[in-house]
């Protein structure tokens, strides 16, 4: 899968996507009855990549890359393309997680992804 994140290419193992709605809802009193009424604005759009880099080293990790732009509070450019889906858009980095195996070369990582409004 094709994927970079702020101005890095990535190697993409899985990928999900979900929208989280924006909405309120409210006591209305009509015609005599309860209601409970629920006003939607919209969705705002997430990420999750599951992805891998081998023989890296720290300083170069693009996982340390993206714990660095997370806490920039800026956003980034997200392109991702396959046969069915192709988004380009500006994001947050929301999330970097770093996991360790027993392959030694082998860094996996999580990257969370919130669409920039």
């Amino acid at each position: 899968m094709a994927a970079t994140l702020a101005a890095q290419t990535i190697n993409v193992e899985t990928f999900d996507e979900d929208i989280e709605v924006v909405e309120t809802t409210s006591d209305v009193w009509s015609g005599g009855t309860y209601k409970r009424k629920t006003t939607v604005f919209g969705g705002v759009r997430t990420w999750k990549l599951e992805c891998s880099e081998d023989n890296v080293a720290w300083a170069s990790s693009v996982a340390k890359v993206f714990q660095d732009n997370a806490k920039l509070n800026a956003s980034v450019n997200f392109t991702y393309s396959d046969n069915l889906h192709n988004i380009n858009l500006s994001v947050y980095i929301i999330g970097v997680t770093v996991s360790y195996s027993d392959a030694p070369k082998l860094r996996r990582y999580s990257v969370s992804l919130r669409e920039a409004m």
